[in-house]
């Protein structure tokens, strides 16, 4: 794999995205040299904004940040790179139209 030789900028152990990350590259037949782990993805991405390495960010954190031109992106397609999204709530409490609308809107 073209990454293997390249330093990561990875989550601390306990986060899912390190987790999936460290996945994807044994699953490409390498351990990634890890340069960093922090705690926030965004923190992860501006530092491979700067140059100092390779780092696994999501889409919606893409979209949220300004587009920079150096910058070289990749769509995983593997089936590690995708995960669930769940919302819970204590029983028997209310719940305001606007949770009830969110809910509705992204069943």
């Amino acid at each position: 794999m073209e990454f293997k030789d390249y330093p990561f900028i990875m989550l601390k152990p306990n986060n899912d995205t390190m987790q999936r990350g460290t996945h994807l590259c044994k699953a490409n037949g390498f351990k990634p040299d890890i340069l960093f782990e922090l705690d926030q993805q965004s923190t992860a991405y501006h530092i491979a904004c700067s140059g100092m390495g390779i780092c696994f960010v999501s889409d919606t954190l893409l979209c949220k940040s300004p587009a920079l031109t150096d910058m070289i992106y990749y769509k995983l397609d593997e089936e590690k790179s995708k995960r669930n999204i769940c919302f819970f709530s204590k029983k028997n409490r209310y719940i305001t139209f606007a949770m009830s609308e969110f809910l509705k809107l992204i069943s």
